[in-house]
């Protein structure tokens, strides 16, 4: 199990009759949930697979401004996964490792044209990188707890607005970080 604190970005990017605007938006809350794994040791060196599912949730609200009408833009988080692998060097009774893998959350972007009453939104599975690294330490025989960083990159969605004309869209870029503290049972 782990428990820690999680921050993101979504880079917005919006067309609008051929006008670009750019903003970011930022949200951040407790993040915890569980992980399961196995590791391999030969010699110093330990190689590992892990994965971990998360509970995050949290939204992030900004309202972007085209001279003097207001398009509210949000962004939520539900949840998150990874499926990772480990590489690390042990001594003594701690491990200093790299991760990296696979990422999935459940994200829900959206961009409202208030005065055209339309709302554009995407919410479903995101799938992307996770990179990050840590240090394990151990407790006993079986217990041993972490420290981790994690990075995760979901890439870029689009949504086309049919307001002003074909290229009217909306794009963002999601991304998520974690900084957790762990608690592992070793068989």
């Amino acid at each position: 199990m782990n428990a820690g604190y999680g921050w993101g970005t979504t880079d917005t990017h919006l067309t609008l009759a051929n006008q670009p605007f750019e903003y970011s938006q930022g949200l951040g809350n407790l993040i915890g949930g569980i992980q399961a794994g196995y590791n391999v040791q030969n010699g110093a060196f330990v190689f590992g697979v892990e994965a971990d599912l998360q509970y995050f949730h949290d939204s992030s609200l900004i309202n972007t401004v085209n001279n003097t009408t207001n398009f509210p833009d949000e962004t939520s988080y539900d949840a998150l996964g990874t499926a990772r692998i480990r590489a690390g060097y042990a001594f003594s009774n701690a491990l200093v490792y790299a991760t990296a893998g696979y990422a999935v959350a459940k994200v829900a972007n959206s961009w409202r044209d208030v005065p055209l009453s339309m709302d554009f939104s995407k919410s479903d599975l995101l799938a992307g990188a996770a990179v990050g690294a840590g240090l394990e330490y151990a407790i006993d025989r079986h217990w041993s707890i972490k420290s981790e960083y994690l990075y995760a990159a979901f890439g870029e969605r689009t949504a086309a607005l049919p307001i002003h004309n074909a290229t009217d869209n909306v794009k963002w870029r999601n991304d998520l970080q974690s900084v957790r503290l762990g608690l592992n049972y070793r068989f």
